[in-house]
């Protein structure tokens, strides 16, 4: 994986998470779907039995993962978007610096600004779009 901690692409991004539970979730299992921290909230909620209504007229940005930790995610799990940027500004330059590490994410396909994550490309402005078979510059 290109980049580390505090990157926008996928070194700085994914995170492993290991969860166990035995008699009810399959064993050695490696997940490809997207999933975050967003997702534990709902998540625990289903796990405790309740349905819990967003404030207002909002809706959770989270989704429940059991689905995806029994195997049982369907195709549209991954119709989603993560949004991934340091959030950590320059003193005084936030409109200059505010996209220098920044991605979208959408199941195998990923935006990022590539000025910033590319060396070869500082001089050239725009993003780049990347999947698992390709990448190119929009």
């Amino acid at each position: 994986m290109k980049g580390g901690k505090g990157k926008a692409t996928e070194g700085g991004l994914w995170v492993p998470c290991l969860v166990s539970w035995p008699g009810h979730l399959p064993e050695n299992v490696d997940r490809e779907e997207l999933c975050g921290h967003i997702d534990w909230f709902m998540t625990f909620a289903s796990l405790a039995g309740r349905s819990i209504s967003a404030p207002g007229q909002q809706a959770w940005d989270g989704r429940n993962m059991l689905p995806v930790l029994s195997g049982a995610a369907d195709a549209g799990w991954n119709n989603r978007l993560f949004v991934g940027h340091r959030a950590r500004w320059k003193n005084g330059e936030a409109a200059e610096t505010k996209y220098v590490e920044c991605s979208i994410q959408n199941g195998d396909f990923k935006l990022y600004n590539h000025k910033h994550c590319h060396p070869t490309a500082r001089k050239q402005k725009g993003w780049l779009v990347s999947s698992k078979s390709s990448t190119r510059r929009v």
